[in-house]
């Protein structure tokens, strides 16, 4: 789990996560592969690997590929050899390498590796390990309108989230 006092932090961890291709589950709740395009690639793989192509691929996977793509293979039945991801022209690239990196975990229904929280949403929660981010202490004094005492508190619930491993960085940091 990852926690930080401010969302804004967490823009920074994503960007990180991503690039290591890491599967996470966002502050919002929301998996880090949206569950639209795991479901494109389950039926695609189904058509590689069977040979019949799913009833409802052509309109999952129309807003993903391009109109080439969509004609040559999919109106024509002609089974893929490549994978979605790789005909998913639309996605960005760095998304799709991404996706193409965290698929595997989402596509066998595991929760992600990491959950992004604030504090705030993160009571009650616990993970094995947490990884506290502490903020800049000015960028705190800015941002956080409460008392010093309610500071410490919000930080000790944070710390609380941890059942073996805590670290905690310093100034905003991020390893």
């Amino acid at each position: 789990m990852v926690l930080v006092l401010f969302l804004y932090q967490l823009v920074k961890v994503g960007q990180r996560l991503r690039e290591a291709g890491i599967y996470y589950e966002r502050p919002d709740g929301m998996p880090s592969v949206p569950q639209g395009i795991v479901e494109c690639h389950r039926l695609w793989e189904s058509w590689r690997n069977t040979g019949q192509r799913p009833l409802d691929l052509s309109s999952k996977v129309r807003s993903h590929i391009s109109s080439w793509a969509m004609q040559e293979l999919v109106i024509k039945n002609n089974i893929p050899k490549e994978t979605f991801l790789s005909h998913a022209e639309r996605i960005p690239d760095r998304t799709r390498i991404y996706y193409s990196l965290a698929i595997r975990e989402a596509m066998e229904g595991k929760r992600p590796r990491v959950r992004m929280s604030t504090i705030h949403r993160a009571k009650g929660d616990e993970a094995d390990n947490v990884l506290l981010i502490n903020p800049p202490a000015k960028r705190t004094r800015e941002m956080h309108h409460g008392s010093r005492d309610e500071l410490k508190r919000l930080l000790y619930v944070g710390m609380t989230r941890a059942k073996e491993t805590l670290f905690v960085t310093s100034g905003g940091v991020i390893l």
